[in-house]
């Protein structure tokens, strides 16, 4: 039987990719000297040359099953199964795969000790030419950012004490690191999740007693952040914190959701790790 994949197209044009989202599966991630077991939601992709009609679509849902099985990294699962792709689609010349998973964190609050979850999401990828693999490692965040701009027009309103934290407004933010990772290079994803909510005015938590609200928020207010402020040192304690080469890339994207705006506001950088470290030698 003949099959509609191989056949020649209408329009002999290269398609740059095709392949599943959305595609579930388990996982066995490494989290520093543990193995956790995650569901990932993953993005496999490879490119069609013009001569075919379609990709074998099977043959992707093989690739991910294989290179799922094995524990590792989730960018290290993610370059695994760019390989297994085109060792299966061996018409195409490269491929792409994403993965994104959600990591439960318990956390402690500050006065009380109240347990609480936190949620990392732990995001994974990874692109091959047949060549070289790109592997990306990154996590998601939410922390609590305190505005110092307005902080500082009500102190001079208020004529308040420069020494005790002014008021000001509060709002959630999303804050996203991602690494670019050398082969055979473990990074710890909760790592990168510390290193997040340590460039925030403060951690959010699931439970607070009133106690803890108010620790909380006074913390908040004395470590004032701007936008630009948060990805600036995100991208400077990763190029610290993790020995990455020279050469790896460092992405870091903050969301503010703002409460007193009817917009939000956004900050990103891309930067080397070499570009980080320099500009901490030249300040």
């Amino acid at each position: 039987m003949s099959d509609i994949n191989d056949e020649r197209p209408m329009v002999p044009l290269h398609v740059d990719w095709a392949g599943f989202t959305r595609l579930n599966l388990p996982v066995t991630v490494n989290m520093g000297d543990e193995e956790v077991k995650l569901l990932a939601s993953f993005r496999a992709l490879v490119d069609l040359p013009r001569a075919m009609r379609g990709i074998h679509a099977s043959r992707t849902y093989q690739a991910m099953m294989e290179a799922s099985r094995l524990p590792g990294g989730l960018h290290e699962i993610c370059c695994r199964a760019c390989r297994l792709l085109l060792e299966k689609h061996d018409y195409s010349n490269r491929s792409m795969v994403l993965a994104k998973a959600s990591i439960p964190v318990k956390s402690t609050s500050p006065i009380t000790g109240q347990e609480s979850y936190s949620t990392v999401v732990l995001l994974g990828g990874a692109r091959l030419d047949r060549e070289t693999c790109e592997a990306r490692l990154g996590v998601e965040v939410i922390g609590l950012t305190t505005c110092p701009s307005a902080q500082r027009s009500i102190r001079e309103a208020l004529r308040g004490d420069s020494r005790s934290p002014a008021p000001t407004h509060t709002q959630r933010a999303r804050v996203r690191i991602t690494v670019q990772v050398p082969e055979g290079m473990m990074v710890d994803p909760l790592e990168l999740a510390r290193i997040a909510w340590n460039v925030t005015s403060s951690p959010v938590y699931g439970g607070l007693k009133k106690s803890d609200e108010l620790r909380l928020l006074l913390d908040a207010l004395s470590r004032p952040r701007l936008a630009e402020d948060v990805v600036r040192e995100a991208a400077r304690n990763v190029a610290e914190d993790l020995g990455l080469p020279g050469w790896a890339r460092i992405k870091v994207r903050y969301e503010s959701l703002e409460s007193v705006h009817e917009q939000d506001f956004i900050a990103e950088m891309n930067v080397t790790a070499e570009e980080a470290r320099g500009n901490l030698d030249n300040s």
